[in-house]
C-alpha cells in the first residue's frame, strides 16, 4: 500500500486489474487463468501506483482461504532494482566490441548474441538464435567444447586461447571467457571473446 499510494477505500471491492497498467489488463486477465490453471508460475507484468508510475514487479498466486470463504493470495516482489540491473547488463552486452553470447545451460543453445559477434562472424541474429556451436561449427577444438558444456554455476574460464572459424571457414583466434550466470532464476553461459587475430597474425 505505501509502495503503490492507493488506499484501502480505493482498492477494496475493486478487480485485480485496477492495480494494472490499462494497456496490460487484458493480457494479466489470461496471466492470471493461465496461473491458476498451472500453466504459469509468475505474473512478470508490472503494477499501477496511484500517481501513475509502473512499478516492475514478479507475482505469484496462492489459492487459500480468507474468512471461511475460498480466496487468492497475490504476492508481488518488487524488483525495480533488478530491472535497473537488466537494463545496465543489456546496454552494455549490446555496445561491446568484444563477441559476446549468452546461451542456455542445458543444451548450449544460443538466445541473445551482440553485433560484434554477429559482425565479426559474418552471421544474422536468425541464423544464430536457437542454435548451438556445434550446429555453427564454431569450435573445431572439441576439448575445448566440452570444457565450456560442463562448467558449473562455480567454475568459469578466464582468458582461454581458442580458435573461432566465422560463416566462410575462415579461422579466428580469440581470447575466451565463459560462465554461468543466473536470468530469471534461470542459468545461462555468458561467454566473451576478444578477437585477436591480427596480433597473432603479425606475430
Amino acid at each position: 500500500k505505501n509502495r503503490l499510494g492507493w488506499t484501502d477505500e480505493e482498492l477494496l471491492g475493486q478487480s485485480i486489474l485496477t492495480v494494472h497498467p490499462p494497456e496490460v489488463r487484458e493480457e494479466a486477465m489470461a496471466v492470471v487463468q493461465d496461473m491458476l490453471a498451472g500453466r504459469r508460475r509468475t505474473c512478470p507484468l508490472p503494477l499501477l501506483a496511484k500517481n501513475g508510475a509502473q512499478i516492475p514487479v514478479e507475482t505469484r498466486i496462492v489459492k487459500g482461504s480468507w474468512d471461511q470463504k475460498p480466496a487468492l493470495f497475490g504476492v508481488s516482489r518488487d524488483i525495480s532494482e533488478i530491472k535497473l540491473s537488466e537494463e545496465k547488463f543489456s546496454k552494455a552486452f549490446m555496445s561491446s566490441p568484444s563477441l559476446l553470447s549468452i546461451s542456455r545451460f542445458e543444451d548450449g543453445r544460443f538466445v541473445d548474441v551482440n553485433p560484434a559477434f554477429l559482425r565479426t562472424l559474418g552471421y544474422t541474429r536468425e541464423e544464430v538464435i536457437g542454435r548451438t556451436s556445434v550446429d555453427l561449427n564454431l569450435f573445431n577444438d572439441d576439448a575445448t567444447r566440452q570444457a565450456i558444456m560442463n562448467l558449473t554455476r562455480d567454475q568459469a574460464l578466464q582468458s582461454v586461447e581458442i580458435q573461432v572459424w566465422d560463416k566462410t571457414g575462415q579461422m579466428h583466434y580469440g581470447e575466451f571467457t565463459s560462465q554461468i550466470i543466473d536470468i530469471s532464476g534461470q542459468n545461462y553461459r555468458l561467454s566473451m571473446m576478444n578477437d585477436i587475430t591480427a596480433r597473432r597474425l603479425a606475430e
